[in-house]
């Protein structure tokens, strides 16, 4: 079918390396590229281009051919299936370092520092070692040639839609951000549960209020018959030391039958605050929420020190990643 319009959707294969990253972007192209009346889709890939990303922080040649050959792979077998279909390979001396606006860079910021924080489960990028300094330096010059590469190609070809895992880390938020930037649909996806349950989002990211409230909203008016049920079954699981849906971060450090004797003591109802991983959170920006995002221990404590506390005793239930977290985050809890 001739596409007379010349419009077409492109996706980015980062973190090819990992699986079920390449095989779910492959699924959701194929989707997205036969919703579209079979439009022309081109995908691309790093031909190392990047001498640091998500993938591969310090630029393994093994991990960047085994990168690599999937891409090539998973292309192979998705053009089998829609011929309309190309491969674009990126490489190296194509990524221009030209300055880009203070708005982008602090986009491409976000991204280095939600990589490295997720790397290393530390929130103060002040602390980071000479070595991991250059690896951040590297970072941010692949992240703003990768910005301007996708910047030229976009202004000059008629995309649709951008298909792009996650959208939060420094391989993926600068095609966001390049997407934002040229009135470009990006569609972000990514996979709970080691890819178990995918989910993707149009035009906004996963940690999104709106993205937040609507799925909420969603799931408990489709499951709400059954939300009883399937509560009682998650805490007796979460209780007895089972692992939830294959998932076992949640678990697997617990103590069966453990209860803190001081929560015996507690007289008052009690909120229960869960809280983020903080690496994570801090790195996502104006997409959470109209306000910057503070220090959600320092939050919790202003809370506490309330006059809340005087109706309310409060219990912090900390998240499960938290447990292999920079001594300088755990300091903060203490």
């Amino acid at each position: 079918m001739k596409n007379k319009s010349n419009k077409i959707n492109i996706s980015f294969l980062n973190l090819a390396a990992q699986s079920p990253s390449i095989e779910l972007n492959l699924a959701l192209s194929e989707k997205i590229h036969r919703q579209s009346n079979d439009l022309e889709h081109i995908f691309f890939m790093c031909d190392r281009a990047l001498t640091s990303c998500s993938v591969n922080i310090t630029n393994s040649k093994s991990v960047c051919d085994i990168c690599r050959y999937k891409a090539r792979v998973g292309f192979k077998y998705f053009n089998e299936r829609n011929p309309n279909s190309k491969l674009i390979k990126v490489k190296r001396e194509e990524l221009k370092l030209s300055s880009v606006n203070d708005n982008v860079f602090n986009e491409i910021i976000l991204g280095v520092h939600s990589t490295i924080g997720s790397q290393l489960r530390l929130d103060d990028m002040e602390l980071l070692s000479k070595k991991w300094l250059k690896i951040k330096e590297r970072m941010i010059s692949s992240s703003i040639g990768m910005y301007n590469y996708f910047d030229t190609y976009l202004k000059k070809n008629k995309v649709q839609n951008f298909i792009i895992f996650n959208g939060r880390i420094s391989c993926a938020r600068p095609l966001k951000t390049v997407s934002h930037d040229n009135c470009v649909n990006y569609i972000l996806f990514d996979g709970a549960l080691n890819g178990l349950t995918p989910y993707y989002s149009t035009n906004e990211m996963f940690h999104s209020m709106n993205f937040e409230k609507t799925n909420a909203l969603k799931y408990y008016l489709k499951y709400y018959k059954e939300s009883s049920k399937i509560a009682a079954e998650y805490s007796f699981k979460k209780q007895n030391k089972i692992p939830i849906l294959r998932d076992a971060v949640y678990t697997k450090n617990q103590q069966i039958g453990y209860l803190d004797e001081k929560i015996l003591k507690l007289g008052k109802p009690i909120i229960t605050i869960f809280v983020s991983s903080d690496d994570e959170y801090r790195y996502i920006g104006a997409d959470y929420c109209e306000d910057p995002l503070v220090d959600q221990v320092e939050e919790i404590k202003s809370l506490i020190a309330s006059k809340i506390n005087l109706k309310y005793d409060f219990i912090v239930k900390m998240h499960p990643h938290q447990n292999k977290s920079h001594q300088s985050i755990i300091k903060k809890y203490k």
